[in-house]
C-alpha cells in the first residue's frame, strides 16, 4: 500500500506545472488567414461535420531547460518563430513561460504574414 501512495505522489509531483502567457510586441502589419478544416463527430450517431475556419498564420519555436536552465543555444526566438510558419511581416509576438518540477519550457508564438 505505501508503494502504491509513493507512486502516486510521483506521479502528481511530474504533473503539477504553471504557465504564464504575455504579449512581447504588436504592430500595425496586417495577418495572412489560412484556411483549416476540422471534423466533429456525433458519438450516438457517428455523424462527422466539416467545419472551415480561417486562422492567422502563426509559428512558435521553444526550448526545454533542465532545473531551471535554459539550454545554451537560444532557439526559441523571434527569427526561429517566423523562419517556422514563413512569416516575413510580423504583426505579434508573445512569449510563453511553462513551469514543471524538473524542467521549464520557453515558447515564443509570432503571428504576421506572407
Amino acid at each position: 500500500m505505501r508503494i502504491v501512495i509513493c507512486a502516486l505522489l510521483l506521479i502528481t509531483l511530474f504533473l503539477i506545472g504553471c504557465s504564464i502567457t504575455r504579449p512581447v510586441a504588436v504592430t500595425n502589419n496586417a495577418l495572412t488567414y489560412v484556411t483549416k478544416e476540422y471534423q466533429i463527430s456525433d458519438n450516438l450517431r457517428g455523424i462527422f461535420k466539416t467545419y472551415k475556419v480561417q486562422e492567422p498564420l502563426t509559428g512558435r519555436a521553444s526550448q526545454t531547460g533542465i532545473l531551471f536552465f535554459p539550454p545554451s543555444d537560444y532557439d526559441a526566438g523571434i527569427w526561429k518563430a517566423a523562419q517556422a510558419a514563413g512569416i516575413t511581416k510580423i504583426a505579434s509576438v508573445d512569449y510563453k513561460v511553462s513551469w514543471y518540477i524538473f524542467y521549464t519550457k520557453w515558447e515564443t508564438i509570432v503571428t504576421g504574414e506572407k
